[in-house]
């Protein structure tokens, strides 16, 4: 999520701080509202929305890793299904089309696919084969493999009250990082290079807040969470962490390719990527780390 503390905001607070809470007023009770949709049926309706959200995700993250992916058709088909391909594979699997055991030869094939277009598509341009093999490779990956562990949630037990553990565990830390960084980051240090703006005050403010909302979801559906309340609360840092992580990559994606957002798509926020890259960096953590702290195995 963008956590971004920096002078402009300073001198524009109110027109920032207005679309942040138009957006978080109307963003939380409608992923809310779907995330209860058809929660009996694998949460068919925001899976749908994952999937479809993939496609112009893919895209934006095309631009952050330096190519145009309008320049050609074939580039425009290849980003097209390296964003498409593993979301759609693992909403199969979470529906049962395509058994547990496929999935590690199905995500093979598509690299393997990528690795052999590449090399004959440039086979007249040998200088060109190395970098497009790496931006296609790095686009199936960011956000593709992201939002499939995104998906994958579904297949969790209980995997509503999961979902809603997540969402509160990312947005409280996004909200209380800026909040703090607005607050506190005046007098805080700028450990980071790659986003030098954010501070340690909003690192710090957002990172304990999520096991904070974490824990709160656990006295409220304990049920959730075998093995008690130690692992809520692991569960907790660990979104806090890699919330963090997942915003500083997006900024270093972004200095990288010398872009203030990934895009367009949400107005007072920038791209889809803008909002998704700590959802989509967390997710895995998520995903894994529920499993592993609790003994109960989808994958």
């Amino acid at each position: 999520m963008n956590t971004e503390n920096n002078t402009t905001e300073h001198r524009k607070p109110s027109r920032n701080l207005i679309q942040r809470v138009i957006l978080f007023a109307v963003a939380v009770p409608v992923i809310i509202l779907i995330i209860f949709l058809e929660a009996d049926r694998f949460h068919w309706p925001l899976n749908l929305v994952l999937l479809l959200i993939s496609v112009p995700s893919a895209f934006e993250a095309a631009r952050l890793f330096g190519f145009n992916p309008r320049k050609s058709k074939p580039r425009t088909i290849g980003v097209f299904l390296s964003g498409l391909s593993l979301p759609l594979t693992s909403l199969l699997w979470v529906w049962g089309v395509i058994r547990t055991e496929l999935l590690f030869p199905v995500y093979t094939g598509m690299v393997m696919s990528i690795l052999f277009v590449q090399v004959f598509r440039q086979q007249h341009k040998v200088k060109k084969i190395s970098p497009g093999i790496g931006k296609h490779l790095a686009t199936l990956a960011y956000p593709g493999l992201l939002i499939s562990h995104l998906i994958m949630i579904s297949a969790l037990p209980h995997a509503t009250i999961l979902y809603l553990t997540f969402i509160a565990g990312v947005f409280s830390n996004d909200t209380m990082a800026y909040v703090g960084g607005r607050l506190f980051g005046a007098k805080s240090s700028h450990p980071v290079a790659i986003s030098p703006n954010k501070t340690m005050a909003g690192f710090l403010i957002g990172f304990l807040f999520s096991p904070v909302a974490v824990t709160l979801v656990y006295f409220l559906a304990p049920h959730a969470f075998p093995g008690g309340l130690h692992v809520a609360v692991i569960m907790g840092f660990l979104i806090g962490f890699t919330t963090i992580i997942g915003d500083l990559i997006e900024s270093g994606l972004k200095r990288s390719a010398k872009i203030k957002d990934s895009g367009e798509a949400i107005p007072g926020r920038g791209g889809l990527l803008d909002s998704l890259d700590s959802i989509l960096f967390t997710a895995p953590v998520f995903f894994y780390a529920y499993q592993i702290l609790t003994g109960i195995w989808v994958l």
